[in-house]
């Protein structure tokens, strides 16, 4: 099975010091314009999705190559 960490994508995307308060879920959504209810489960899925799909459009990578 292949997994993929949306935070170790994200510290990798966004990690040029950009990011003020660190790389949590609610600091990512913000930096990043998503809007999402916090503490839901399906909600928190469906931003990292984004975030990762984000992370994928900003740095011209595609999914694959970030596992």
């Amino acid at each position: 099975m292949k997994w993929l960490d949306s935070i170790r994508v994200a510290r990798k995307a966004f990690g040029d010091g950009r990011l003020e308060g660190g790389y949590n879920l609610a600091n990512l959504a913000a930096y990043l314009d998503i809007e999402f209810q916090h503490h839901d489960a399906l909600e928190d899925a469906i931003a990292c999705g984004k975030i990762v799909a984000k992370a994928c459009r900003i740095n011209g990578i595609q999914i694959h190559e970030w596992i």
